[in-house]
């Protein structure tokens, strides 16, 4: 294969880094317009626009970038992205792209007392096949 899809989660991301050092190449960010690749005002931290090599293989499509949440757990994400994928199973929420997978887009507001930073609404998406119900793909869109 000469491209590959996903590389949401920043824990997968920091142990292949740690595994292989040389692995990943040609890290970037690559944003449109004003919006910030790291969002560090908010909680969950937040990369957008992470575009590299992997193992020799590019980011896919081309063009593509991915966004995850930065320093939270995966019980976390997989809270987040397990609501969103039960979300869009209610009839008329998920919507049936044109390849035939359930899309679902999620919105929650995050707000932590103990620290100093604002209230957060974190925007995520869910790509689910409904034959199966497996999931394809689920990340996160923006943190604002």
């Amino acid at each position: 294969a000469n491209n590959f899809k996903g590389f949401h989660n920043w824990y997968q991301f920091l142990l292949e880094q740690q595994r292989n050092p040389t692995q990943t190449r040609n890290i970037a960010f690559n944003t449109r317009g004003n919006r910030p690749a790291f969002v560090g005002n908010r909680l969950p931290y937040f990369m957008r626009g992470l575009t590299f090599r992997w193992r020799g293989v590019n980011k896919a499509p081309q063009g593509s970038t991915s966004c995850m949440f930065v320093g939270t757990s995966p019980a976390f994400d997989l809270a987040m992205f397990t609501a969103c994928v039960l979300i869009g199973r209610a009839p008329g929420v998920g919507v049936i792209g044109g390849n035939g997978n359930r899309v679902t887009d999620c919105e929650c507001n995050i707000h932590v007392p103990a620290r100093s930073l604002p209230q957060s609404l974190i925007q995520f998406k869910t790509v689910e096949n409904p034959q199966n119900e497996k999931v394809v793909t689920a990340y996160p869109t923006n943190v604002r």
